[in-house]
């Protein structure tokens, strides 16, 4: 999260950080937020990611944004995943992360080397996040410290580090309905637990992924969360107390395109007569005779009190007055930004990360609720929610009984934040404290 305070910048002018991230939006997103931070902090930022990134950005008018910002310039460097920019990697995303994880590796490399070249010095430290872990060999070889940013909660990396360490028991195909108890979190039940931890995750190649993660995590020497201290203490106490890594400092979704079920349309129709922004994005490839169209009618019958788009600055969107309810998938970005803004939330979760984060949601930071799902999606179907269900959290999280308490906690977690990465609060002494280890 941003630093918000007022402060004397120290340039570092020999000092020049890598970050590397996936491709999605949401994967960007945060790797960008802590390049600004760094580069607020008066490092020098490179951001790499693949070539189709470069595609997308230059479809959008919000990529000068990124390349002309005059306070915190980030330079941008691309390199090939191995695949043709039109390759619907989505829909075969196995394949395409075990082949990222084939050619990624010799054009990072590449594009490192070249760096040497003109520069006749190596990058001081190499971040990337847990979605492309190939790049410590990468930033290893070429003798690069590095660091891993954490981009889903801390919760989350307590819950793979114990899973892929085999140090708990977790759900299995003769018992998928067991509960799991770790430090400094809540009893997990299996609709509670990030997908690719259940026995019926279908993406083999993520698993493997993480396994891999986890197994060769003493690479890192930093670990770094996308979160802030408050939000998460007990699980953070619960981390520095084993040997995840070297150092766990505390700093500062989504591969997934919905095609938009009958059960998800239904959260634009519901009959509660609120107003409502509905963020539809298009898909980039084609979904089917069907898939991501609205029902007959639906337009024209909420027109005097709904407004859809393709796109919105979410951030923005959450800090405008006229908000009341934040209804989202949970990916943890969107989480973060609904704590950041002080609002209550409705989840929708659907896969990986979501139903953990609704969890925490409703049970930890007691912000919001959680749809309750018809049947849980056990053999990787997306799960269903009825109308009346939607109807039934828009109602209780704007004028229910639980409304006032909802708004009463998000307004302290809003405060909580602002202080956390306030100049002296606890995100920005351990982002500082992550730099002067890095320079020195």
């Amino acid at each position: 999260m941003a630093n918000s305070g007022e402060e004397k910048v120290v340039e570092h002018d020999h000092h020049h950080v890598l970050l590397v991230a996936f491709s999605s939006q949401g994967h960007l997103n945060p790797m960008l937020r802590l390049g600004k931070l760094l580069a607020s902090k008066g490092l020098h930022v490179t951001l790499a990611t693949t070539e189709v990134a470069r595609q997308r950005m230059l479809k959008t008018t919000t990529t000068t944004t990124i390349t002309t910002s005059s306070n915190n310039h980030i330079c941008l460097k691309f390199f090939s995943d191995g695949l043709p920019l039109d390759y619907d990697r989505k829909n075969n995303l196995d394949y395409y992360m075990n082949t990222i994880s084939t050619f990624g590796p010799l054009n990072l490399s590449k594009l490192i080397d070249n760096y040497f070249f003109i520069n006749g010095s190596k990058f001081s430290c190499n971040i990337n996040n847990q979605f492309v872990p190939w790049v410590v060999d990468v930033a290893v070889d070429h003798g690069i410290p590095c660091a891993m940013l954490w981009i889903q909660p801390c919760a989350f990396c307590a819950i793979y580090y114990c899973f892929y360490r085999e140090s708990n028991q977790f759900p299995t195909v003769t018992d998928p309905d067991m509960t799991i108890e770790l430090p400094g979190l809540p009893l997990l039940q299996s609709q509670d637990l990030p997908s690719f931890v259940l026995p019926c995750n279908p993406f083999r190649s993520l698993s493997k992924m993480f396994s891999q993660l986890f197994q060769g995590i003493g690479k890192l020497r930093w670990v770094l969360a996308n979160s802030f201290y408050e939000l998460e203490k007990d699980v953070v106490d619960s981390m520095n107390e084993c040997t995840l890594s070297n150092n766990t400092h505390r700093s500062t979704g989504t591969v997934y395109n919905s095609s938009k079920t009958d059960e998800e349309r239904r959260v634009g129709s519901e009959n509660s007569n609120h107003s409502f922004l509905w963020v539809v994005k298009p898909a980039e490839h084609a979904l089917g005779d069907v898939a991501g169209q609205l029902p007959p009618g639906f337009v024209e019958e909420t027109k005097n009190r709904g407004l859809m788009v393709p796109w919105c600055p979410q951030t923005k969107v959450l800090m405008h007055p006229a908000i009341s309810c934040f209804i989202t998938h949970c990916g943890w970005n969107s989480t973060l930004e609904a704590v950041a803004t002080g609002f209550p939330v409705i989840g929708f979760p659907q896969w990986t990360d979501q139903p953990a984060n609704a969890k925490l949601i409703a049970d930890v930071f007691k912000t919001g609720l959680r749809l309750r799902l018809d049947d849980h999606h056990k053999d990787g179907v997306l799960p269903l929610v009825t109308e009346e269900e939607v109807e039934r959290c828009i109602k209780e999280a704007m004028d229910g009984p639980k409304a006032e308490e909802l708004k009463k906690r998000a307004a302290e977690w809003k405060e909580t934040a602002r202080k956390a990465v306030a100049v002296g609060g606890s995100s920005d002494q351990n982002i500082q404290l992550f730099i002067d280890e890095m320079i020195g």
